[in-house]
């Protein structure tokens, strides 16, 4: 291979081949790759090649690492990720001209940004994958949202305490209260020591509370309250962003949390809360409920989908040069078979994926499904939770509902743009595709 062999002559033309550090060959590879004027042209191109498989490398460890952590209890495997961020881009290594589209790899990204002055590549490449974006959309569908627990507190407010807890856990008001303290109390602490590290010049992700911050943080007496032990206070700290993880996962597409029994999530199955039963009434009441609702949803997607695609076809059967068929191929092969927009172009009798694009304006197609199935679901939802719910709970549920049913289905859709961002080899796992791949193969 010839990035082999250039990565022996580059270390045969170190002095001292057993002292030279992974650091110094990465600047050496990099002095080549951006400094064209010093290399030649092959070398250049070589040199860019090498550092893309020690990056390929890095990010396959870091996918086997997220697995190992998170895979047996998610459900996913190490190969599951390596669609979303294992994409060299072009590797051509000719000098001909080369058309490239606006499209940039991760590795790309990785490779442009990167600056051998401010760190190492490796740590590098381990932090651009935890914050990729289709990964993250991957990884909350199955319920992992890779920021620490202090993290999350370091940046939630009381107020956002209040609701969270309040409208999407149900906690009692004393429970509310008793965890808005204990955040000031963080807050009180933590804040500042980070403060104070960062004007220091220290910085890095936010890590455990130490055993003093713990002690200081257990002083903050709550008035007429007993002594707390660090210990416990580390565990109820756990506990509370634990919690607002939950949401955190939910409001960004996620599974809302298993444990509560109230509505299940249209992707995953899982629960999240509406029209809860009391807890005095039968459990078959609220299984009733929660298989009524996930039909119910299912069923608005299928009408929504097909009603929208039903008038788009209409406008083409009025203009010149009917698109229906071209529309619905296009439409197949990008959802269902995964194909990127320039090669689905050929398929369908067109020359470039700009043309794709046009004809299938999926951002124009989400939006209309949206709106359409947000009208039909309500009433659905609205409907069947009569049964099973007082005339309290009802009242209740009739003012959350568009906002409850509003972040539902921007969550199912924000999945599906997600999904379809990924220009190849994308698994289709989300409803929307799932659902629109069932009406286009009994429609084609």
């Amino acid at each position: 291979m010839p990035a082999k062999q250039f990565l022996r002559t580059q270390l045969s033309i170190a002095e001292d081949q057993s002292s030279l550090s992974d650091d110094q060959l990465q600047q050496r590879l990099f002095q080549l790759w951006l400094h064209p004027e010093e290399a030649k042209t092959s070398d250049q191109e070589l040199a860019g090649l090498c550092l893309k498989c020690f990056i390929s490398n890095v990010i396959a460890q870091v996918c086997g690492q997220l697995c190992a952590q998170f895979g047996q209890d998610h459900g996913f495997t190490t190969k599951d990720l390596y669609s979303f961020v294992l994409d060299h881009g072009p590797l051509n290594l000719q000098n001909e001209p080369q058309i490239r589209s606006s499209y940039q790899s991760l590795i790309e990204k990785i490779l442009s940004s990167f600056d051998i002055k401010q760190g190492g590549l490796s740590t590098w490449t381990a932090q651009l994958v935890r914050r990729d974006r289709s990964l993250n959309t991957f990884l909350l569908e199955h319920g992992v949202y890779l920021i620490s627990d202090w993290a999350i507190l370091n940046d939630t407010t009381p107020q956002q305490i209040s609701r969270i807890l309040g409208e999407f856990h149900s906690l009692t008001s004393h429970e509310i209260e008793h965890n808005i303290n204990l955040l000031n109390r963080y807050h009180s602490v933590y804040r500042r020591d980070r403060i104070r590290q960062r004007q220091a010049g220290k910085t890095g992700r936010c890590q455990e509370p130490s055993p003093s911050q713990l002690q200081q943080i257990a002083q903050f007496r709550i008035i007429n309250s007993d002594p707390v032990e660090p210990q416990k206070v580390l565990s109820q700290l756990q506990n509370l962003a634990r919690l607002l993880r939950e949401y955190r996962i939910y409001a960004r597409g996620g599974p809302a949390p298993t444990q509560s029994l109230d509505q299940l999530h249209p992707t995953t199955g899982q629960v999240m809360q509406i029209a809860t039963p009391h807890s005095d009434e039968e459990p078959d009441s609220q299984t009733q409920f929660l298989q009524q609702y996930r039909q119910q949803f299912q069923q608005s997607l299928d009408k929504t989908i097909e009603g929208v695609l039903a008038d788009k076809l209409k406008r083409f059967q009025t203009q010149k040069s009917n698109k229906s068929h071209q529309y619905l191929t296009a439409l197949f092969l990008f959802h269902c078979q995964g194909l990127a927009m320039s090669d689905i172009a050929p398929h369908v009798g067109l020359k470039a994926q700009y043309q794709v694009t046009r004809l299938l304006q999926l951002k124009d197609l989400r939006a209309d499904i949206r709106h359409q199935i947000l009208l039909d679901l309500r009433e659905r939802v609205w409907q069947a939770a009569q049964p099973f719910a007082d005339p309290n709970r009802l009242y209740i549920l009739n003012k959350q509902l568009d906002s409850l049913l509003t972040e539902q289905v921007d969550g199912v859709m924000q999945a599906a743009a997600a999904e379809a961002s990924v220009p190849r080899n994308r698994p289709v796992s989300s409803l929307y595709a799932q659902r629109l791949c069932d009406y286009l193969d009994r429609t084609l």
